[in-house]
């Protein structure tokens, strides 16, 4: 079993686009304004919710809470510095932490809305992952 799909909290759908697909290069997958927007993130997707429009009663059950929830995208190592220059001329304060031995870096940085985004060397966890 593999995670499918995470969700994140958005204040502003197109701001929270705009820095996924344009600054980290996802692919819109489908978009309904102003509710959701959803994103292609490699074998999986990346959900995005304004949340007070997920809390309207539909024929899914509802949910929302508020921005500053956390994902994690992996990657190899050696593009982690080629992200950490991009983000950083984007105007984001990047911090960068080694977790030691063969796990590898991640960097960390706050997406528009607050959410705690993380890029990680594939080694973090220790799983055959990158497939």
């Amino acid at each position: 079993m593999n995670i499918l799909e995470t969700c994140l909290y958005v204040h502003d759908l197109l701001e929270a686009e705009a820095f996924y697909c344009g600054l980290l290069g996802f692919e819109v997958h489908s978009r309904r304004l102003p509710r959701h927007v959803f994103l292609k993130a490699g074998n999986g997707m990346l959900l995005l919710f304004n949340p007070e429009e997920s809390l309207r009663p539909g024929t899914l059950p509802t949910h929302g809470v508020r921005p500053g929830g956390h994902v994690c995208f992996e990657m190899e190592q050696d593009r982690l510095d080629f992200w950490e220059a991009r983000l950083e001329v984007a105007g984001f304060e990047v911090t960068r932490y080694s977790w030691g031995g063969l796990k590898g870096d991640s960097l960390l940085f706050y997406d528009p809305s607050g959410n705690l985004v993380e890029l990680a060397s594939r080694g973090l966890w220790g799983l055959d992952s990158l497939q």
